[in-house]
């Protein structure tokens, strides 16, 4: 499943790739049989996705990748050296989100061999792939959100990387028996990465794309509505926020350093930090995706639609939605009955039938059809704001 899930698809495609050709290079006695035992054991896994990719694809990378093609061969028009900027700026970002979403506690692991040699290769080459494609995703010519780098496109995305937070963990876990040397080299590294990273503050951080750091989403609302009187969840340039913000990151990290130094990070302090933080974590995501369910999707009309359809309709007939209705990438468009790409609906979360999304001329004799147009055909039922209808064939 995890395969067939967006860029976590395409991390896993990389990281087997990366392990492989490495023990293949170290040429240790059984590498090679070992390493195509591993190749085959990750091919025989994702055959089935491969088969459907198969009879789907257009071109050889789709075979592999399927629908998210186009995140494996993601390219740029901006000047190389200009990509390159707003990549390490993405590092930066995402290092960061991860440094918080552990509660400061992943400094620990930054430029450090990680237990057993094999573990320690898991880990950096997971690591590795997926901030490149991650940091890949957000390149781009749209700037979504300003920010003290005129140039900086897309947008945080973290559960592209909180795939790779329990084996941040378990590396926390694993170095705490070990007072951690922090040199002069490390130092510098760490405060770039977090002076890069603090652009993420002008970002909304909240559900679902940013489950791991929703709490800073929302201590930035808490901190914006008591010094400014904010009191929507949209976008706002602070630089009020931004120096708060650099200051506790900064702050944290000396914080660490210290206990690092009285070699106060044990087993017991870690998982403490871990699990407050974790039990914060999830309460304030639980609330964030109550309001948002409640607020955005509830009372839509096309999530009412749905809910009827799987009430009275029996959920073994073919339902069709007209793919000239879908007209938008953004499910928050009311005029849209799917995404542009033909991929989801809000009409099908309520439903267990069958849905085609395609001409509806090529309806059947006894299927529905979802349309705002007016069919000479029985009409089942109509929405009241956006005119949605359903007809049976």
């Amino acid at each position: 499943l995890g395969y067939h899930t967006r860029t976590i698809g395409i991390t896993f495609i990389g990281i087997v790739g990366l392990v492989a050709l490495y023990r293949l290079y170290k040429k240790e006695k059984g590498t090679i049989r070992e390493t195509i035992l591993l190749i085959l054991v990750f091919v025989i896994t994702i055959s089935p996705l491969l088969v459907y990719n198969f009879q789907q694809a257009s071109s050889g990378l789709e075979v592999i990748a399927g629908e998210y093609a186009i995140e494996a061969k993601n390219t740029t028009t901006m000047p190389g050296i200009e990509t390159l900027i707003i990549a390490l700026f993405w590092i930066g970002i995402y290092s960061t989100q991860l440094i918080l979403a552990t509660g400061f506690t992943g400094l620990s692991i930054i430029k450090e061999r990680i237990g057993n040699k094999a573990y320690t290769l898991i880990f950096y080459t997971t690591m590795i792939v997926t901030f490149i494609i991650a940091s890949n995703h957000a390149i781009g010519p749209v700037i979504k959100t300003q920010t003290l780098i005129p140039f900086l496109s897309g947008r945080p995305i973290g559960r592209y990387i909180d795939i790779i937070l329990p084996l941040i963990i378990l590396g926390i876990f694993i170095k705490t028996k070990e007072r951690i040397q922090w040199t002069k080299t490390k130092k510098i590294i760490t405060i770039i990465l977090l002076l890069l990273g603090s652009q993420l503050i002008f970002f909304k951080l909240y559900p679902v794309n940013n489950l791991s750091t929703t709490w800073v989403g929302a201590t930035k609302y808490l901190f914006e509505y008591i010094t400014i009187g904010k009191t929507t969840f949209e976008y706002s340039f602070s630089l009020l926020t931004y120096t708060v913000f650099t200051i506790f990151l900064l702050g944290g990290l000396t914080l660490f350093w210290f206990a690092n130094k009285k070699n106060k990070l044990n087993f017991n302090t870690v998982a403490g930090i871990l699990i407050t933080l974790f039990i914060i974590t999830n309460t304030i995501n639980f609330g964030a995706t109550y309001y948002n369910a409640q607020t955005y999707w509830a009372n839509d009309e096309q999530t009412q639609l749905s809910k009827w359809i799987g009430k009275n309709i029996d959920n073994k007939a073919i339902i069709r939605i007209d793919e000239e209705e879908c007209t938008s990438s953004d499910l928050k468009e009311t005029t849209t009955l799917c995404r542009r790409e033909k991929t989801t609906s809000k009409l099908g979360i309520w439903v267990k039938n069958p849905i085609r999304v395609t001409s509806i001329d090529k309806a059947q004799e006894g299927e529905y059809i979802i349309t705002r147009k007016n069919l000479k055909l029985e009409k089942i039922t109509e929405t009241k704001e956006t005119q949605i209808r359903i007809y049976k064939k």
